[in-house]
């Protein structure tokens, strides 16, 4: 069973709450999208939008030819909403470029701009997919989103993804929370800002609310099959619905919503290659980003399957990927994801790992 409750035109108690502790902050100031990935086509990229959000780089979500569908991820150190007054929250600011209303569907308007908070259930999206369907990684992600038109449509909604028909912030399996008509689309290019939280009311309750301008809101009550772990924050359009600018985005954690912690606080670490396709043989750099280990020494290995690390117990090393020997016919055509681990350890007992794909591919002209 579901109790829904609609608040608008108000800015709600639960968006001017005290945020507490910073899970995820990006600006794309070093004009990077790391550990941003596609799931399912488009193209994401860092622009100079100074001129319309007023913060210098942003990120691009746009179409490409091939493809219809943006959709976009990162991951953060997971929480669990586990007791009354617990809240995970997600602020940002966007625009809409173009045109929203020009040849577009009002279907595809009225589900224009989507976002929220995921449990990747264990399998986090590593590198983009950027054609064809949801990827495996994120198809099994289940969470709680907003929807905002985009265009002449007026539609705001919160939703369910219980991940039944396997597609990320789409398709049939999406539950319709709260629906407000009337709640005012967005049909310019200006800044918009935007707040996103979900909040454990009580042992059998959640909420779920949008603030938008700090003018309008809506909220939903939901009961019965709850969803309380989140670990990634995702951004997506609905099929030709206008692209999208976001930036100075923030994941915040409050009340005891806080990763799971040792003493002083568990690290976490993130993974990152450079670049993240070589040819057989060649090499690529691997990065390992730690945060939450204050000044306490981390030791790092890294390991996968095949290639050879240049130093497998340094936060940077180089990876040199395999030769063709030892390969089948089949993975030589289609060339070869490799997933590589760096592993972490502090002085106190905690430990993170975190996996990066690197595709090997043939030699251009073999």
């Amino acid at each position: 069973m579901r109790t829904w409750i609609l608040v608008a035109g108000m800015t709600a108690a639960l968006a001017s709450e005290a945020p507490g502790q910073s899970l995820l902050k990006e600006g794309f100031d070093d004009g990077n999208r790391d550990g941003w990935y596609l799931t399912s086509g488009g193209e994401a990229t860092i622009i100079d939008d100074a001129a319309g959000l007023g913060s210098g780089k942003a990120l691009a979500l746009a179409t490409h030819a091939g493809s219809s569908q943006r959709r976009l991820l990162a991951n953060f150190k997971a929480v669990e909403l586990s007791k009354p007054g617990d809240a995970i929250v997600l602020r940002f600011d966007y625009r809409i470029t173009g045109n929203p209303d020009a040849s577009r569907g009002r279907g595809d308007a009225e589900g224009g701009f989507r976002f929220g908070f995921f449990d990747s259930k264990g399998t986090l999206q590593t590198a983009d997919v950027p054609k064809g369907p949801t990827s495996a990684n994120a198809a099994d992600d289940v969470g709680y989103l907003a929807m905002v038109s985009a265009g002449a449509p007026k539609r705001a909604r919160l939703i369910a993804d219980t991940a039944e028909d396997q597609n990320f912030m789409g398709g049939t399996d999406l539950q319709y929370l709260q629906t407000d008509d009337n709640f005012g689309g967005i049909d310019d290019s200006l800044k918009h800002s935007a707040v996103f939280t979900i909040k454990r009311v009580s042992g059998t309750a959640m909420s779920v609310e949008l603030d938008l301008d700090g003018k309008k809101s809506i909220r939903a009550e939901v009961t019965g099959a709850l969803r309380s772990r989140f670990d990634e924050v995702g951004f997506a359009a609905s099929h030709r619905a206008a692209d999208l600018v976001v930036d100075n985005i923030e994941v915040t954690a409050g009340g005891s919503a806080s990763p799971s912690t040792s003493a002083a606080g568990a690290p976490a670490v993130q993974a990152r290659c450079q670049p993240c396709t070589i040819e057989v043989g060649k090499d690529t750099v691997l990065t390992a980003e730690v945060r939450d280990a204050g000044n306490h020494p981390v030791t790092y290995q890294w390991s996968a399957s095949t290639g050879k690390f240049s130093d497998p117990t340094a936060r940077q090393t180089s990876w040199t990927g395999p030769m063709r020997k030892g390969w089948s016919e089949e993975r030589w055509r289609g060339g070869g994801g490799v997933p590589i681990t760096v592993t972490i350890d502090d002085d106190r007992g905690g430990t993170a790992t975190h996996t990066v794909t690197v595709d090997v591919v043939r030699p251009a002209g073999n």
